[in-house]
């Protein structure tokens, strides 16, 4: 757990990738990079920027990942973005070399493009990786894909046929009551003028669409922080152009998320916030 952690990020959206960084930038020494997908004009890279420095962390670096579409839907963080917040530069590769000649952990939390990338034009660097990623799903919708795959299927497919027994946190876990977060949970409370009046205001933010939100990617970053909250067993999948996941005994191989202690991982979040013990 001491190796370099990577988070690679839709952060920007649903409030739970924020969560999951300000966990990490607060608890986790040795996280040393954050790479973003489906960017919008850097904006995701700026705002995880703006975060960072909050929390004391310019030692970590960022950097702008692949953009999907030439526009998308305006984040729900565009206007907490500080203007004087620059631009971050977008060579992942370069980052991810920068870091060790060993093993790097990498938390993926949005599309798989950036890591489909890295199998594609540096697979020096990605036979590196020690990757966990949140997304796929086997019991929902089965006419929709989960949306980390299905935002960019073709990438999804490159990177579960390129690596070695990647570890998969799926949505059939994490859609669930107890990683639900509404107005009025203790998540939402910020304090004047620090990083969490900024993650209060996201929330808000995000509440007016309407939608919930569910503490989908802290869950999966626990993961390759070493925590013990999610079980894993070894299964075959495929995933077909659309990103739709399966069962397939000739399918890859992969460690495949089958329970979740609910209760530990709520308490472990809610510590990662700093939340008084008594809103736990």
């Amino acid at each position: 757990m001491s190796t370099p952690l990577i988070i690679d990020t839709d952060i920007g959206d649903d409030p739970d990738d924020t969560v999951a960084l300000l966990i990490a930038a607060r608890t986790e020494p040795a996280l040393a990079l954050v790479v973003t997908s489906d960017e919008r004009d850097g904006l995701r890279a700026r705002f995880a920027r703006q975060l960072l420095d909050r929390l004391g962390r310019s030692d970590v670096a960022v950097v702008a990942g692949a953009q999907i579409a030439p526009s998308g839907p305006r984040l729900c963080v565009q206007d907490l973005i500080d203007p004087g917040v620059p631009r971050q530069t977008r060579e992942v590769a370069d980052a991810v070399a920068a870091l060790s000649d060993g093993p790097v952990r990498w938390a993926g939390l949005g599309f798989l493009s950036n890591l489909a990338a890295l199998c594609v034009h540096r697979p020096d660097l990605a036979e590196r990786l020690v990757v966990t990623q949140m997304g796929g799903a086997l019991e929902r919708d089965p006419a929709r894909p989960e949306f980390n795959f299905g935002g960019d299927p073709s990438a999804t497919r490159t990177v579960l046929a390129e690596l070695t027994l990647p570890t998969l946190v799926i949505a059939d876990l994490t859609y669930r009551p107890p990683m639900r977060v509404e107005p009025g949970s203790p998540l939402c409370a910020g304090t004047s003028g620090t990083w969490s009046q900024l993650l209060s205001e996201q929330f808000r933010a995000w509440f007016a669409i309407p939608k919930p939100s569910y503490q989908h990617d802290p869950l999966a970053l626990s993961v390759a922080m070493g925590q013990d909250f999610v079980t894993f067993e070894k299964a075959r999948i495929a995933v077909d152009e659309a990103g739709r996941m399966t069962l397939s005994p000739d399918g890859i191989e992969v460690q495949l998320s089958r329970s979740v202690d609910y209760a530990r991982f709520t308490a472990w979040l809610h510590e990662g916030l700093d939340l008084p013990a008594a809103s736990r």
